[in-house]
């Protein structure tokens, strides 16, 4: 019996990516990774009307069964020749072995984009900067630790899309949030300006 092989989500010609993995990373515990397809987004996405994103996950980096199912799920949905990109977290911690196993997280999903033939590290890698994904995520509120950052996280996805999950989750799904609205000209092809 031949596979059945889903139609994957067509590619617009406005956008320069099929698809936008989110992470945030972490050094030695759980990670939130999140899946959106850019072929499935309005043409013009507002805050309030995005959608879950079409993959998520919580956990362990290096669990082999999250591997197995984010490898399906952009197999199934991205054409043959599409380009992903990866958004991550930008952390600068003091701490050398923190700095380092965060690292390994985000060359974890490196290796396996890279190993899908959809993703080059070296020009579909994005960094977004802490300060300015919260400032877009929370523009009126203020914390004082990290962990009050988290908790305000997990109340937004909460409010936005009615998921329960941990703060690893929510500030991934935040994230892919801000790449989204707030960084177009990271997933959109340049317009070309017709002569008048």
């Amino acid at each position: 019996m031949a596979a059945r092989i889903p139609r994957p989500i067509p590619l617009r010609a406005t956008d320069k990516y099929a698809a936008l993995v989110s992470i945030d990373p972490a050094s030695t515990t759980d990670c939130g990774l999140t899946v959106r397809f850019t072929g499935s987004l309005a043409d013009k996405p507002m805050r309030g009307r995005l959608r879950l994103p079409d993959f998520t996950y919580e956990g362990s980096v290096w669990n082999t069964r999250m591997h197995d199912d984010l490898s399906i799920a952009l197999a199934r949905a991205i054409p043959r020749g599409a380009r992903v990109a990866l958004v991550a977290e930008d952390t600068i911690f003091g701490n050398r072995k923190i700095a380092r196993g965060i690292g390994r997280a985000i060359g974890c999903i490196d290796g396996i984009l890279a190993d899908l033939n959809y993703y080059d590290p070296t020009k579909d890698l994005y960094y977004a900067a802490g300060a300015a994904w919260r400032k877009h995520a929370f523009p009126l509120d203020k914390a004082d630790s990290r962990d009050e950052w988290k908790a305000l996280a997990v109340v937004a996805v909460q409010t936005l899309y009615g998921l329960n999950c941990g703060d690893d989750l929510a500030e991934a799904i935040l994230i892919s949030d801000y790449a989204v609205l707030a960084k177009q000209t990271w997933w959109r092809a340049k317009s070309k300006k017709r002569a008048t």
